[in-house]
C-alpha cells in the first residue's frame, strides 16, 4: 500500500487536492510502471538475463527497497505537481518506509 501525505491551502472546495487527482496521477503511474514488473536495482546481475527473456522490468538507480521505492515515489508525486509532504510505503500491514519532508 501506498500513502501520499500532501499540505497546503484549502481551496474554494476545502481541499488541498482531491484524492480522485492523487490516484489518477499517482495510481496510474505506479499501474504503468510497477505492477506485473519486477522492480530491481539497474546494477543487478540478473537485469540482462530476465531482459533477454522478455520479462518486464522496472529499475531503480538503487536498491528497490522500501526506502527508496518510497522516495521514487515522492519524487514522481512532486514531478507531478502534486503539494506532497511525505510518501509512506507499506511493505506489510505493520511495516512501512516513509520519504519526505514529514
Amino acid at each position: 500500500m501506498v500513502e501520499i501525505v500532501c499540505e497546503g491551502p484549502l481551496d474554494a472546495l476545502g481541499m488541498v487536492v482531491d484524492f480522485g487527482e492523487i490516484r489518477d496521477r499517482i495510481g496510474r503511474w505506479i499501474d504503468d510502471h510497477w505492477d506485473h514488473r519486477m522492480v530491481l536495482a539497474r546494477s543487478d546481475p540478473i537485469v540482462p538475463t530476465l531482459r533477454d527473456a522478455g520479462e518486464p522490468l522496472f529499475l531503480l538507480d538503487a536498491p528497490p527497497t522500501a526506502e527508496n521505492m518510497a522516495a521514487h515515489l515522492y519524487g514522481i508525486a512532486r514531478g507531478a505537481g502534486l503539494p506532497v509532504l511525505a510518501v509512506r510505503f507499506w511493505e506489510t500491514e505493520t511495516s512501512m518506509a516513509s520519504f519526505g519532508e514529514a
